[in-house]
Formats: C-alpha cells, structure tokens, sequence
C-alpha cells in the first residue's frame, strides 16, 4: 500500500508542475499543444539533469541544460503547430 499511495503523491506532484508550466507557457501565446509538450520537455529536462549532475558531481551539467533550456521555453510559438 505504501508505494502505491508514493506513486499516486508522485504523479499528482508531476502532474500539477506541467499543468502549472503549461498554463503560464499559454499565457505567453503558446497553443495548447506546444504549451503541454514545452512543459513536458522542461520537467524531462530539469528531471533528467538533476540526475546525471548528481551522478556525475558536476553542478555545470544542470546549469547548462536550464540555460538551454529558458532558450526553448521562451521560443516564439511554432505556427501550424497546436
């Protein structure tokens, strides 16, 4: 019971970071789809970076990736792309 209820608290943690980013990505003038697949990108990446930096002991491997990673959020909107 214990690591259903971890993964339900996961998920919903998860969920509520990309709903959050999705939201302000629309505000920015993002359609719907780019909005939901740029902040699945960003959690994928800051996710992912914390892993590999802290497994590699090297802070400048997580710093390098929100950097590239501001550049791809703040891309102007894909037109055709929804």
């Amino acid at each position: 019971w214990k690591m259903s209820c971890w993964i339900l608290v996961m998920s919903d943690y998860f969920a509520r970071w990309q709903i959050a980013l999705a939201s302000l990505l629309r505000q920015s003038g993002l359609s719907k789809g780019q909005a939901q697949r740029r902040a699945e990108d960003a959690l994928l990446t800051i996710q992912g970076e914390l892993v590999l930096a802290r497994a590699r002991n090297d802070a400048g491997i997580f710093r390098r990736a929100l950097s590239d990673l501001t550049v791809r959020l703040l891309a102007p909107p894909v037109q055709g792309s929804g």
